[in-house]
């Protein structure tokens, strides 16, 4: 009759412990199959994945992210092979059945590991990755954002003062407010704040090929520009400036939108974006803008 007991209660530890490891293998495999599976664009997941990027200067940023990725998806999967790993290596409390009656398994009396060895070498291992990666997204970060572009035509050389490098003009300033964009383009002169200047609202068109400078200013609150087609993300912070630079390999219609809540119309702030030509894009602004979508 002992060992019936005995042999009833192993049968209802082995029970809890296979079900708690199913419970805590499945849900980062599931969670990783659904990653791979919206990463490589397989059915039922096409689309799932970023926007195409058409900005080649943010490359590193898809990298970045999906390095990021892998990192925690790895993290999730050990947690979850330690949780199992913790099930089978610790006993279970006697059940009411057993009664304290039945010896203990080989399993639950194998040595355990010195203490801290593996909080330590989890640390060292943790440490290690973070390090790598602050130093692999602080360069990315200097090279996209780091250094605004230097100007490398004629036009803006001449003007330049003697023995002075002369930053890129900007190609447009783009203002937020609380409902919408307003943007000024410089005109056919490349110069902001003349009379030859383009105003739209909530549209920008940029020209295929160049990298262009936008000059981000806010009227109220905090906003941020989001570009999701260039990995573009800038916080537009009320009484300052702010430039970000980049470069569209495509043309076609795409969008910009506020990225940070602004009011109650923060969902209204969303505006469109056309990649032209550099010859539609300087005939457009020789026009005055007028026919706002040359496309």
């Amino acid at each position: 009759m002992g060992d019936d007991l005995c042999h009833a209660a192993e049968q209802e530890k082995l029970m809890t412990k296979s079900i708690w490891s199913l419970f805590f293998l499945t849900i980062p495999v599931l969670g990783t199959l659904i990653f791979g599976l919206a990463y490589c664009g397989w059915p039922p997941f096409e689309g799932a994945w970023l926007p195409k990027n058409i900005n080649p200067r943010a490359a590193t940023i898809d990298h970045l992210f999906v390095l990021v990725l892998y990192l925690t998806g790895s993290v999730f999967l050990l947690v979850g092979l330690l949780f199992v790993w913790a099930i089978w290596s610790r006993p279970l409390p006697d059940s009411a059945i057993s009664n304290n009656q039945c010896a203990k398994s080989p399993l639950e009396k194998k040595p355990r590991l010195s203490e801290g060895q593996i909080e330590w070498g989890l640390f060292g291992i943790l440490f290690c990755l973070l390090l790598g990666l602050i130093l692999y997204q602080t360069s990315i970060w200097s090279a996209t954002t780091g250094y605004k572009p230097i100007a490398n035509d004629e036009t803006n050389q001449k003007q330049s003062p003697p023995n002075k490098t002369r930053l890129q003009q900007s190609f447009a300033r783009i203002t937020a407010r609380q409902f919408e964009w307003d943007i000024r383009y410089a005109g056919v002169d490349g110069l902001l704040d003349t009379e030859d200047d383009v105003l739209t609202t909530n549209f920008l068109l940029l020209p295929k090929g160049e990298l262009v400078v936008l000059e981000l200013r806010s009227q109220d609150v905090i906003h941020s520009f989001f570009a999701p087609n260039f990995r573009i993300k800038q916080d537009i912070l009320p009484g300052r400036t702010h430039y970000i630079w980049f470069e569209a390999t495509e043309e076609g219609k795409y969008e910009f939108l506020c990225a940070e809540l602004c009011g109650w119309g923060h969902f209204k702030m969303a505006g469109e974006l056309h990649v032209v030509t550099a010859e539609e894009s300087k005939e457009w602004l020789t026009r005055g803008g007028i026919n706002k979508d040359p496309l």
